[in-house]
């Protein structure tokens, strides 16, 4: 895992949007969660691969070239819940010590 840190590290930069791509990986989670649970949506009668692809491509649309979606990138090698844990401390790093989404968190644990 130290060896995705430090490809992480060289991925990002500070940026004052951090905080607001973050925000974006977050909106995106509620909306997986909601539309499970509604049963309503793209993610919500898929597998859980299809669901991790169909996310991916929509940070991939939302987030642009931004040091976010390159954290991203680095990081999708990972297990989901793992996933989650490098993007807390990239989010540390970036400035933005107290950043924390546990809808992100949930449907990151949720994907292969």
């Amino acid at each position: 895992m130290s060896g995705l840190l430090v490809l992480w590290g060289l991925a990002c930069s500070s940026a004052p949007s951090t905080k607001a791509d973050l925000d974006v990986l977050c909106d995106e989670a509620r909306t997986v969660k909601t539309q499970i649970i509604s049963g309503e949506g793209a993610y919500a009668t898929v597998s859980p691969e299809v669901r991790a692809a169909l996310f991916t491509r929509q940070m991939e649309a939302r987030l642009g070239s931004s040091p976010i979606r390159m954290a991203w990138d680095v990081a999708a090698p990972a297990p989901g819940e793992q996933r989650y844990v490098l993007i807390q401390a990239m989010a540390k790093k970036e400035g933005v010590p107290d950043w924390d989404c546990p809808a992100l968190q949930e449907v990151l644990g949720s994907f292969p």
